[in-house]
């Protein structure tokens, strides 16, 4: 119900993780060479909180920020690479705060040079209600009682780096 991830030190992978609950930041950060890939982060608070002076790596995330001044990504601090995203924020909250706050990625875009190929879209999870977090594809997809073909099609499938590693994929 309250995931939560804290990474300290250096050299660190969090990949492939579904982190989701109430627990603000769901992943905080500080330290040297951390890498945050293929992750779906989503709470009623802020996803990322980067601190320290050291260099973190956000590449092919759903981050997904709820609430009055939460973010999908708190930069305080260090060197940000961060892109091919998905970042959404809603109910108030804010997509980054480099040079200000701000609730559009095109802003962010312009004040951090962040994200330059990332969306803010819906995500389009096949039920959230239920935390299945799976998306939605028009191709198919796998569930408990077998192949599901929806209706919709989540832009975030095939939306992250094309120079990401792709043969693990079944």
């Amino acid at each position: 119900e309250d995931g939560s991830v804290q990474l300290s030190g250096a050299n660190f992978l969090l990949e492939n993780a579904l982190v989701y609950g109430s627990a603000t930041p769901a992943v905080s950060v500080e330290g040297n060479s951390i890498v945050l890939r293929n992750n779906t982060l989503l709470s009623d608070g802020t996803q990322i909180r980067k601190r320290g002076s050291g260099n973190l790596t956000v590449e092919n995330n759903i981050l997904m920020a709820g609430g009055s001044d939460n973010l999908c990504i708190q930069w305080d601090g260090g060197t940000l690479n961060s892109d091919y995203n998905n970042l959404v924020a809603t109910n108030g909250a804010w997509i980054g705060n480099r040079n200000g706050f701000w609730e559009k990625l095109a802003y962010w875009q312009r004040e951090s040079g962040k994200d330059l190929h990332s969306l803010s879209v819906d995500p389009k999870f096949a039920n959230p209600a239920s935390r299945d977090y799976h998306l939605k594809s028009i191709q198919g997809r796998w569930t408990t009682s077998g192949w599901v073909t929806d209706t919709v099609h989540s832009a975030c499938i095939d939306a992250g780096n094309p120079s990401s590693t792709y043969t693990n994929e079944p």
